[in-house]
């Protein structure tokens, strides 16, 4: 994905100073709605891959325990 560098200021003129205003707000409202929607997606992947380890975790910790209780009860066929 793309990362977070700087955008060029918006050259502009300060005659009419509310429109510029506008204009600024506008150009950081964009870049702020851009960086939220970098930040959102960029995580998704992060999101899937944390929960797929904890889940295996939990697997792995269910059949940590599991397994010497199925030996001490003899269902297990070892040697």
């Amino acid at each position: 994905g793309r990362d977070l560098t700087g955008r060029p200021f918006p050259l502009g003129d300060w005659g009419e100073p509310a429109e510029r205003l506008d204009e600024l707000y506008r150009w950081v409202e964009t870049g702020a709605l851009d960086t939220a929607d970098w930040y959102l997606n960029d995580r998704v992947w992060k999101r899937r891959a944390a929960r797929a380890l904890r889940m295996g975790t939990a697997a792995g910790v269910v059949a940590g325990a599991a397994l010497p209780l199925l030996d001490l009860t003899g269902a297990l066929s070892g040697s």
